[in-house]
């Protein structure tokens, strides 16, 4: 009885030490080694090494304080990368003379995740006040671009873009200082556009094709000084591939005595539209201007072209209230799309679309003209130095 117990004793031990020994060793831990390469104003340039371990990790930058969002996965622009391999990256868009952490984690053969690596690495300082302009897009109508100010400019910046025959024109003094002076003078009248920081904007242009323009831009250094800046760019040719713009819907949203909000819905193949208000008897003058001339000029293109001279712009659906208007009065609402399509006038126009509505109440015995935008004036002015003819 004894021996058999002491034979089962020995068969365990030896089905213990067998299962030990069948049984995989862990993995290794992956780690990242991170390697701080050229940099530039706005961009680190940095190299991932992964060990052995590694079958794949992921890298971001950003600031201390981020440490947990990288590792949780809810930091803006983490790169995974499926494999073990070197892996190459710049970071780029960044501030100039900033200092950011190179945050790494990879992961081994196991699924197991090793601990973060992390390194500082700082930008290089700006030596003097500069905006970066990057176009993003250039059609007929819209310049889609993007200003990136550094870190030795004051916060708000202003832009004007101007017709490059025209600019030369409105130059007293064609020398950086003339040019500053002549910008000032056009910031000074409140009809340039103001900005703050880093951003984007969709630009209207004059809207022909193969047009030499100029983007002036006046920074200023944090001692508040101006610094004069302008880009020049040339507008695309025509492109008649496509379609003309759907017309614009109108609808009345709510009228009153003296006031009247009006919602613009634009059509398929849209890029942008003018739009203003006229009283009917206005209006019809408008049209009788349009008879008039005698170069060639459809009415309907007479009031397209004045409408984008004096009226407002909207790239997208917009619903626009206009007050102190005459009471038990009728007025014409007119809107033109445009795309660039250049097939119908010089701005790709769709169809004009008219909308007549009334105000409420008695209308005086002589009532006035409806005003049009308050901006009309500082519009007339932008689109004369655009090269936009009346």
């Amino acid at each position: 009885m004894k021996k058999n117990l002491f034979l089962a004793a020995i068969a365990l031990i030896g089905l213990s030490f067998s299962s030990c020994e069948n049984k995989p060793k862990p993995a290794g831990p992956a780690s990242v080694q991170i390697e701080i390469g050229e940099k530039t104003l706005e961009t680190i340039a940095v190299t991932f090494t992964p060990n052995s371990n590694s079958v794949s990790f992921e890298f971001a930058i950003g600031l201390e304080s981020d440490l947990a969002a990288f590792d949780d996965g809810t930091l803006d622009g983490i790169v995974k990368v499926d494999n073990g391999d070197v892996k190459n990256h710049t970071f780029e868009n960044l501030t100039d003379g900033a200092e950011y952490v190179v945050f790494a984690a990879a992961v081994n053969t196991d699924g197991v995740r090793g601990a973060t690596e992390s390194m500082l690495a700082s930008t290089n300082a700006a030596s003097e006040a500069d905006i970066k302009v990057t176009i993003n897009n250039l059609t007929i109508p819209i310049l889609d671009v993007t200003f990136k100010p550094n870190s030795l400019c004051d916060n708000t910046y202003h832009v004007f873009v101007v017709s490059k025959e025209v600019w030369g024109w409105m130059l007293e003094e064609d020398t950086y200082e003339g040019r500053l002076a002549a910008l000032q003078d056009y910031i000074d009248m409140g009809v340039t556009l103001e900005y703050s920081g880093p951003t984007s904007d969709k630009l209207i242009l004059n809207g022909y094709a193969d047009y030499e323009s100029l983007l002036l831009i006046m920074i200023y250094d944090l001692n508040g000084d101006p610094i004069y800046k302008e880009l020049e760019f040339t507008s695309p040719s025509l492109d008649p591939s496509l379609a003309l713009p759907a017309p614009i819907e109108m609808a009345t949203v709510s009228v009153t005595e003296t006031a009247a909000t009006i919602s613009f819905t634009p059509g398929d193949n849209t890029v942008g539209f003018y739009y203003a208000l006229f009283t009917k008897a206005n209006y019809n003058e408008v049209l009788a201007a349009g008879e008039r001339r005698t170069d060639g000029l459809s009415v309907e293109n007479h009031v397209k072209e004045y409408i984008a001279f004096y009226g407002t712009t909207s790239l997208e659906a917009v619903t626009d209230t206009w007050t102190n208007q005459p009471s038990g009065t009728e007025f014409v609402m007119v809107a033109a799309p445009f795309n660039g399509n250049g097939a119908d006038y010089q701005y790709g126009y769709g169809a004009l679309a008219t909308y007549e509505f009334s105000t409420l109440g008695t209308a005086a015995v002589a009532p006035n003209k409806a005003p049009l935008m308050e901006q009309n004036e500082k519009r007339a002015l932008r689109n004369k130095l655009m090269g936009l003819k009346k």
